[in-house]
């Protein structure tokens, strides 16, 4: 796949996933877990909206419709703005609830990430 044919979702994940690798091998355990909670919203993010889903149909198992792959509905593409905000989102969370969230050392790995994407998207 060219990288002008794929989603800014596509390169921060492989970004953000070499940056996991990195952290693992030498054990930084807040940028582990900072990294994995970023990915994880960033798939979360992804989520197919369900309002674009077609409507069940009665009679058939488990309130499906008929076809195969007539219920399927599309993950969201995010845009780099999108991107920004889930990472912003990331860092609102560490710093209203740090005890439960990582703390400081977390709040600066996703800020790092945050302004370095941020500035890499505005070139």
């Amino acid at each position: 796949m060219d990288a002008a044919d794929q989603h800014p979702a596509d390169s921060v994940r492989r970004d953000v996933r070499a940056m996991l690798t990195a952290a693992m091998k030498a054990r930084d355990r807040h940028t582990v877990d900072a990294l994995r909670a970023f990915l994880g919203a960033l798939d979360n993010a992804e989520a197919a909206d369900l309002s674009d889903a077609p409507t069940a149909q009665l009679g058939i198992i488990a309130g499906g419709v008929v076809g195969l792959g007539a219920g399927e509905v599309p993950r969201r593409t995010l845009t780099s703005a999108d991107i920004e905000d889930v990472l912003q989102c990331e860092v609102d969370v560490r710093r209203a609830w740090p005890a439960i969230a990582g703390g400081a050392a977390e709040i600066a790995v996703l800020e790092r990430l945050r302004d370095t994407y941020t500035s890499a998207a505005g070139e």
